[in-house]
């Protein structure tokens, strides 16, 4: 997130330019690196994912948006292409597209008051797509992490809490690059929600607040853990009607369809 008003929020890193350009997200970051969801349209890929659209397409756009780079392929890491958000998910005139450096490693996931998280060494595989509207505003995006062991998932899900629990509430500089930020967490959103076995969850409401703008951005993150896999789900637009997923079009059901997902996940694959 080198153009931040970060809402801690998983994005991309800026890619070589794009001869089919996806929406105008606004002005022109500053800086390069990872971009905050509210402005993440600019780092759409240009291409739409469909049912079944299958993880070799994803690495190979990958690998052709940022031919230096190489995207590694861990066995069993088509589960996450299965469990992301789909194009079949949504009304037609929304559109589900593969972020540039959706798949890339060097990107990170955790990014949470500007915490510092060592499981991310630990991800073998990550998958992220996001969802805009015929505007091309963005509505969410899904990130979907596959780790070396359970362990690692288990970590990653610590560290959450960790700094979630000692976020300060003064400014907290970046370690990754991002814009320096002060967070300010409300109540869990999910108290009420229902819960599904074998999935994990942590839900966060909170205003991230860009310490040299001022500018605010309200959003709500959730993270699902059922072994190895993890899914953040981050919720652009929180404090308005949610673009329906799956005929659901609350916040608490689009995170029951993807726990469903989540449940589903083979034993083996999940560790």
């Amino acid at each position: 997130m080198s153009e931040h008003v970060d809402p801690d929020l998983e994005t991309v890193a800026p890619l070589p330019a794009d001869p089919f350009p996806a929406p105008d997200p606004g002005p022109t970051p500053r800086r390069a690196g990872r971009r905050p969801l509210a402005t993440l349209a600019a780092a759409l890929a240009v291409v739409s994912l469909v049912v079944g659209f299958g993880v070799a397409t994803i690495v190979v756009n990958a690998r052709d948006s940022s031919p230096k780079r190489a995207v590694t392929v861990a066995p069993d890491d088509s589960v996450l292409g299965a469990i992301i958000l789909q194009q079949s998910d949504v009304p037609a005139g929304d559109k589900v597209t593969l972020l540039r450096g959706g798949a890339d490693l060097t990107v990170a996931t955790l990014d949470l008051c500007n915490g510092r998280f060592a499981s991310e060494a630990q991800r073998i595989a990550r998958r992220q797509v996001a969802l805009t509207d015929a505007q091309g505003n963005l509505l969410l995006s899904t990130e979907a992490i596959l780790y070396r062991a359970p362990s690692g998932g288990a970590q990653a899900i610590r560290e959450l809490q960790s700094v979630a629990a000692k976020c300060p509430s003064t400014p907290v500089a970046s370690p990754v690059g991002e814009e320096t930020r002060t967070t300010r967490f409300r109540s869990a959103p999910d108290g009420t929600w229902p819960r599904t076995p074998s999935v994990e969850r942590l839900a966060y409401d909170f205003v991230a607040t860009d310490a040299t703008t001022g500018e605010s951005s309200h959003s709500v993150a959730v993270y699902l853990r059922r072994g190895r896999v993890l899914m953040g789900l981050y919720f652009a637009r929180p404090d308005a009607r949610q673009a329906a997923i799956d005929g659901r079009t609350a916040i608490a059901g689009i995170v029951g369809v993807f726990e469903t997902r989540m449940a589903k996940i083979p034993a083996r694959v999940a560790g």
